[in-house]
């Protein structure tokens, strides 16, 4: 809290500096006074950062410090801007945007820009309060959930002599309606980032910058009001006047960190490698070391300072070769998160040491679910039975909704594995729990953790759930190998009969391979069509198809659509975030192609529409969010991969099953050639596993259907016969009417698994057949009878 000389202070530099910006004029953005750097007149007063600032009492109870990557209410922005409307319309989609203004007339200019821009109004807050820049990421708040359930807000002095900016922490509390506590410790947020599990890293500014204080104290006030048990405060790599974390590093979840990287030739590359080694030796609150990603910044690109503001995470772009790296990199980080690459907008272009992060700031939930929860990870040593806890926490008040709070897993899985459920039971208080009994040595298991509340608010955790789930290894992470012999079959049918060949199965593999087995005949074949160029860039503002008719598409060719496969030259203008390109098809499926997309030539594939009929009018057209146009794709191939079916000529008998690390499993891949015109017929056997090298394994297979001679010399098939059926484990089988002397028997469980197969030799005509399977369980089963060529499967009763 301040004095009130500073106060009158304040205001009269304020005052100054608001009739300053107003005689810029209404409708134009101000020339922003000031910059990163202190200004001589602040290098001045320097001496005054921090004055009069009265420090509270610390946060009664336990105290956490919220992390950028949990669940946001909105996003703190001032005007006159530092980021381009466009991204203030992206974030109002789903989320609050709070705008900084210094009165009413300046809060309808920025109405009138919202609403020209087509930013979403009912998502947008205003606060009324002199500022001195638009570095909310630097003087914002710092958000706390501490006591009884409570959000709070931790000011502190800001680190530069500016007084309207050093009030917003204050000022948004009370916007809010929470508490806000006094840290006496100068600090800037561009320099802090916390992992919500009681760990945060600075450079060392927080100390220097503090003379007063060793860093003892330092880190003592910073675990008091904040819950920092474990401050990281390293030296600066990059070396620049602004020594802020964000300009390298940052935090993307609480076990993964994301640090720039640089050539060898950098001068900067020896620091940047030894921070890069300094956290790679750090175990995480989670008991683990981080997961580091690094992104390319040659040219000292502000990558790392990106804004993630629930399920999106706003990347700054330089129009440069090494964006669409960067965006790559934030994908295989964060997988199921939607990642935006922004342009700057003009007159205030992204720096090395200012840029998207530095320009916002999160708003927390006041109300948020919170889900707390310490992941198994890694290698797993375990007794027999798996327990997790959580604490699941509604600041809101309401609720907590008992049905909801879940365990959601897989074990083992392949790309398709469905996830399994256990609801979790509330063991005291806000704390659930699950068990699971431990499955076998080197299982790999996937799980999260969800929650909702009678306020309407769910969560997960980790926060995007099903697409990044938490992974943990029985003992060691092990894996299963599926091997297929031969890896093509080929039968030749006669009309009207059926042919059966055997596939094997083997898992040489470390672990239990689970798999999954599918039949298609479908023949797939290609039809390519080609699209004019889409209006120009400058002839459409929001719509090619509403505004230009742009276009359509008239197949007549029947079939059913596998996969859209479309080839174009893509131009755009300085916001690529803005455009899209899209298709209908005749159904009325709406498809988002692409988005976001940079000058370039692309290939994409859609098979979402799997399963359509072809047949009818398609429509293409491009959109642009903002209004203004600026996108065009030119010389576009539109490739239509159609299936035709042909027939249930093939099937084979087990559809799942589990292989042991050293068994083999028999497959028995029936060819029908009932009612097939004679010609050669293509199909797929598709194997799915946990077998992460195969994990889709694809059986070319081929029937040829020929002339019946059999059938034109009235040879009949043999008549097959078991009894007794039921039975006591002991039955007898007759065939009769065959032309060779072989037999081979399969009895297999409901599922499909074989558990015992013999064959039969040198049979004379009428000679029966007496097989006995001792100690088989009473149950129902599956007997398979190949003999002659011919394939008969009984029910087998065990009675």
């Amino acid at each position: 809290m301040k004095s009130p000389f500073y106060k009158n202070l304040t205001l009269l530099v304020l005052t100054a500096l608001t009739l300053h910006l107003n005689a810029q004029g209404p409708e134009r953005y101000p020339v922003q006074p000031l910059t990163h750097h202190m200004t001589p007149e602040e290098q001045l007063n320097r001496h005054l950062i921090g004055r009069g600032f009265v420090e509270t009492d610390p946060p009664a109870g336990a105290v956490f410090s919220l992390g950028e990557f949990e669940r946001a209410r909105g996003v703190l922005v001032r005007y006159p801007f530092g980021i381009p409307v466009s991204l203030i319309r992206e974030m109002a989609r789903d989320a609050i945007v709070t705008t900084l203004v210094t009165n009413l007339a300046q809060e309808n200019t920025v109405r009138n820009l919202y609403t020209q821009a087509g930013v979403n109004l009912q998502n947008c807050n205003f606060i009324y309060a002199p500022t001195d820049s638009y570095w909310t990421r630097d003087y914002g708040p710092w958000y706390i959930a501490y006591g009884s359930n409570q959000i709070g807000i931790v000011d502190f002095p800001y680190n530069r002599p500016r007084p309207g900016d050093d009030e917003i922490p204050k000022v948004v509390a009370e916007a809010l309606g929470i508490p806000w506590f006094g840290m006496n410790v100068v600090q800037t947020g561009g320099n802090y980032m916390s992992d919500s599990y009681g760990m945060a890293a600075s450079t060392t500014i927080a100390y220097t910058e503090n003379p007063g204080l060793t860093p003892a104290q330092v880190d003592q006030k910073m675990q008091a009001y904040l819950g920092v048990n474990d401050y990281h405060v390293v030296e600066d790599p990059n070396n620049t006047y602004i020594d802020h974390i964000d300009c390298w590093g940052k935090y993307l979840a609480t076990n993964k960190i994301l640090i720039r990287s640089v050539p060898s030739s950098h001068p900067q590359y020896d620091e940047i490698e030894a921070t890069v080694a300094y956290f790679a030796s750090v175990t995480t609150p989670w008991g683990v070391p981080y997961e580091i990603y690094r992104v390319n910044t040659p040219q000292n690109q502000p990558y790392t300072n990106s804004f993630i503001l629930n399920d999106k995470v706003f990347v700054p772009v330089m129009g440069s070769q090494h964006d669409e790296p960067a965006l790559e990199v934030y994908r295989q980080a964060m997988p199921g998160y939607k990642i935006f690459g922004i342009m700057s907008p003009a007159g205030t272009p992204w720096e090395s040491t200012d840029a998207l992060h530095c320009r916002t700031h999160e708003m927390a939930d006041p109300g948020m679910l919170r889900i707390r929860h310490i992941p198994l990870l890694g290698n797993i040593e375990t007794g027999g039975t798996l327990a997790f806890a959580a604490n699941v926490t509604a600041y809101s008040g309401a609720e907590v909704i008992a049905d909801s709070v879940l365990f959601i897993y897989r074990i083992n899985p392949n790309p398709y594995s469905p996830f399994d459920t256990i609801k979790m039971i509330n063991s005291m208080g806000e704390n659930w729990s699950a068990t699971l009994p431990a499955p076998e040595y080197g299982s790999t298991v996937q799980y999260y953790i969800h929650a909702a509340d009678a306020s309407g608010r769910s969560e997960n955790h980790p926060f995007i759930g099903r697409p990044d789930p938490h992974e943990f290894y029985i003992g060691e992470q092990l894996f299963a190998q599926a091997v297929a012999s031969p890896q093509a079959l080929e039968a030749t049918t006669m009309q009207n009969e059926t042919a059966t060949l055997s596939l094997s199965l083997s898992n040489p593999g470390q672990i239990s391979l689970n798999y999954y087995i599918s039949v298609s005949t479908d023949i797939p074949d290609t039809l390519t069509q080609t699209l004019t160029n889409s209006p120009t860039a400058t002839a459409y503002n929001y719509n090619t198809w509403t505004e230009n008719g742009w276009t359509t598409l008239n197949l007549t060719e029947p079939g059913t659509i596998s996969e859209l496969i479309i080839s174009y030259n893509w131009t755009t203008d300085n916001y690529p975030s803005e455009g899209s390109f899209w298709a209908e098809s005749p159904s009325g499926t709406r498809l988002m192609l692409a988005s976001g997309q940079s000058n370039g030539n692309y290939t994409i594939s859609n098979i979402r529409i799997a399963g359509e009929e072809m047949q009818g009018t398609w429509k293409f057209w491009i959109e642009d969010s903002y209004g203004d146009g600026g996108h065009q794709a030119k010389n576009i191939s539109v490739k239509f991969v159609r299936a035709t079916p042909t027939g249930n000529w093939l099937s084979s008998d087990i559809t799942e099953g589990s292989l042991a690390p050293g068994e083999t499993q028999e497959i028995l891949v029936t060819f029908d050639a009932t009612g097939m015109e004679l010609g050669a017929y293509q199909g797929f056997l598709t194997i799915l596993s946990n077998d992460p090298d195969n994990p889709e394994l694809i059986i070319p297979v081929t029937m040829t259907v020929t002339v019946n001679t059999a059938a034109a010399a009235g040879f009949r098939e043999p008549e097959i016969r078991v009894y007794p059926n039921p039975g006591a484990g002991a039955y007898n089988i007759d065939i009769s009417g065959m032309t060779s002397r072989n037999t081979v028997i399969r009895l297999a469980e409901m599922t499909g698994r074989v558990i015992m197969k013999k064959a039969f030799y040198n049979l004379q005509e009428g000679e029966s057949l007496r097989f006995e399977a001792p100690g088989l369980p009473r149950g129902i089963y599956m007997l398979h009878i190949d003999a002659d060529g011919y394939h008969k499967t009984v029910k087998l009763i065990r009675n």
